[in-house]
């Protein structure tokens, strides 16, 4: 049950970590961060919902507006 969902969730961010290394080891420090912040967005996102939080208008509209920006400066 739950501490599987917990060890799920640790072994995600692992892998997260993991792979941004990777991004900031072979892109420019600008598009990797944006990149990273929109994975990391979603990833919170994706996380909030797989444990039932509530989630409201403003927190959907607040990563809606984080990822529309990355849009915007992105390369």
């Amino acid at each position: 049950g739950e501490l599987v969902s917990v060890g799920l969730a640790m072994l995600v961010f692992q892998l997260v970590v993991a792979v941004e290394i990777l991004v900031l080891r072979r892109m420019d420090l600008s598009n990797a961060y944006v990149m990273i912040l929109g994975v990391e967005t979603l990833m919170i996102v994706a996380l909030a919902l797989w444990y039932g939080e509530r989630f409201t208008l403003r927190e959907a509209a607040g990563a809606g507006l984080v990822i529309a920006g990355l849009f915007l400066v992105a390369d």
